[in-house]
């Protein structure tokens, strides 16, 4: 990830807007940019992470909401000017579709794409390419002039396999430049107690879900260390038992991360031992967010199990993810579901197990092999490659 990505800024300015409204800085919206034809299925899923994290209000996302008869390019370059940082989705087609005349369209001044682009450009706020599952920033001749600064951006590769993982590092930039950097703990945040002030039935505990925020941000902040373990674990000590959606899912995002944090410390059997932990307090959740974490921790632990050698484990992992969320239809979790056929098919390949695993890539194009999500569409044809070579082995 490049420095300019990590801290949102550019030539070392934060792009939030300087003015005051009421004592408080002003916060600048995300305008993400994308080419139907190219990444409309990538740019939806990252919306409705970005969604979650920093909210619906500052957001810009499509030229749908353009009121008929107006002058689009006008709208479309106030709404550029309403934000302080551009996302520009950037697909494996990006650089080469083309109008019905066959003319490219970033040669048209007028094309959606480039008048977003260049108006950010020539604002001189951030503009962070996210590069779909390996694809590059456009070099400079292959762009107009007004666009050719996109070259010297830096960007973010975001790929199927690590989504969440690489959306993590965009959030972290984007909630720093919007809301602030997180705040260091000042003092020990003082234990629930019996002497904690009554709430109404219902009612959010702001302080508890302040004060779990607290702690992960500063666990966050110090990355895969064994300090951040032990923040980890006080979050979850303090916590751990609470029955609020907001800090069950505060408890699903420690038990994450912490076994992220140990997988890369080599402590993996401790890692496993986390994910299994999630699962026995949160597993069976049934809230969009919370089945999400399950996913994500059952897909990470078989991952440890295959490192480790256990493939048998593994597989079995990834038949019990299956079978919790094969029937999803949300975007996260069919994501989920798409990665586990796949690894599960490699399993079985390694394992010798021939049938079984074009059984799985059969189950897989039968489920997939209509997407037209780009991310997908390069995960089908190598199930397609690896479905022939075993038969032909």
């Amino acid at each position: 990830m490049g420095r300019g990505l990590e801290r949102l800024c550019y030539k070392n300015r934060p792009f939030v807007s300087s003015g005051q409204v009421s004592g408080r800085m002003m916060m600048a919206k995300v305008f993400i940019s994308y080419r139907r034809e190219d990444s409309a299925a990538s740019a939806g899923r990252i919306q409705d992470r970005l969604e979650r994290e920093v909210g619906r209000d500052l957001l810009f996302i499509d030229v749908d909401g353009i009121p008929l008869g107006v002058n689009f390019v006008k709208v479309l370059r106030q709404e550029v000017a309403k934000c302080g940082v551009l996302l520009a989705v950037i697909g494996p087609h990006w650089l080469d579709v083309r109008d019905e005349d066959g003319t490219r369209r970033l040669n048209n001044p007028n094309d959606f794409v480039r008048i977003e682009i260049a108006t950010a450009l020539q604002r001189d706020i951030p503009v962070i390419p996210i590069l779909l599952d390996g694809t590059r920033v456009p070099k400079a001749e292959q762009l107009p002039e007004d666009l050719k600064e996109l070259a010297q951006r830096n960007g973010l590769d975001v790929r199927h396999t690590s989504f969440h993982a690489d959306m993590d590092k965009l959030i972290r930039g984007l909630k720093e430049a919007l809301f602030g950097a997180p705040q260091e703990i000042k003092q020990e945040v003082p234990p629930l107690s019996a002497s904690t002030p009554r709430r109404e039935p219902n009612a959010p505990d702001l302080a508890a879900l302040s004060a779990a925020k607290a702690l992960f941000n500063k666990a966050f902040k110090l990355g895969h260390s064994e300090e951040a373990i032990a923040v980890y674990d006080d979050l979850l000590a303090r916590f751990g038992n609470a029955t609020e959606p907001a800090l069950r899912e505060r408890i699903a995002y420690a038990l994450l991360y912490k076994g992220s944090a140990l997988g890369k410390l080599g402590r993996s059997e401790e890692a496993i031992a986390v994910y299994d932990d999630l699962l026995a307090r949160l597993g069976n959740a049934t809230e969009p967010a919370l089945r999400e974490h399950i996913a994500t921790a059952l897909g990470t632990k078989a991952i440890a199990l295959g490192k480790l050698g256990r493939s048998e484990e593994a597989i079995a992992v990834y038949d019990d993810l299956l079978a919790r969320f094969g029937n999803a239809t949300e975007p996260a979790l069919q994501s989920r579901i798409f990665g586990a056929l796949v690894a599960k098919g490699v399993a079985l390949g390694k394992l010798g197990r021939s049938e079984e695993a074009i059984a799985v890539y059969d189950d897989l194009l039968a489920r997939f092999g209509n997407t037209t999500e780009p991310a997908l569409r390069e995960g089908i044809g190598w199930a397609k490659s690896a479905r022939q070579r075993l038969r032909n082995s």
